[in-house]
């Protein structure tokens, strides 16, 4: 049975950019929050921020089948007192990374798919926008408008930048 999280008095600041996030990638508060979950929960956490005097709210959401099973060791890894504590600081280090960070934690398969490419100077078969697009990774490049990544491609002579979010797949 998936289990239910909640984290306790979660500042306005954490809402605000998860629904940012959220709208962005077009996923569900509930997948990205998962999505965090598992790009985090293993990782050394920070409390920058915690001090943030705003208004709180509840943060709840169901953990999917793996993070369910691995959410008892993720909050024995942690040290933190309580669960509560662990979702919070779960939060603070994901909301005080820049967003290319944030995308990277969230997509992190395919950044390090892409990185390979790069790094081999290898094709790959990229499934984006609900288009299969065969391409040459030349680098991946911040959006200075928006914080996230672009990924840098030829396609033939063309160099092409594409939205990072719009990549969903790399096909083999």
């Amino acid at each position: 049975m998936r289990k239910k999280v909640k984290g306790s008095a979660i500042p306005m600041l954490v809402h605000e950019i998860i629904n940012v996030d959220t709208k962005y990638f077009s996923l569900k508060k509930e997948t990205l929050c998962n999505m965090v979950v598992q790009g985090l929960g293993f990782e050394k956490l920070t409390d920058i921020g915690s001090d943030i005097l705003d208004k709180t709210k509840s943060l709840s959401f169901n953990l999917n089948d793996i993070n369910t099973e691995l959410f008892p060791e993720m909050l024995k890894q942690s040290h933190a007192r309580t669960e509560s504590e662990f979702i919070r600081q779960m939060f603070f280090t994901y909301i005080n990374l820049h967003p290319c960070l944030r995308e990277r934690i969230l997509h992190k398969s395919i950044f390090m798919e892409v990185e390979r490419a790069i790094l081999n100077k290898r094709k790959l078969k990229i499934y984006f926008n609900k288009n299969v697009l065969d391409v040459l990774p030349i680098a991946l490049e911040r959006n200075p408008e928006t914080g996230f990544n672009n990924l840098k491609v030829q396609v033939g002579e063309e160099i092409i930048l594409y939205e990072m979010k719009g990549v969903e797949k790399i096909l083999k």
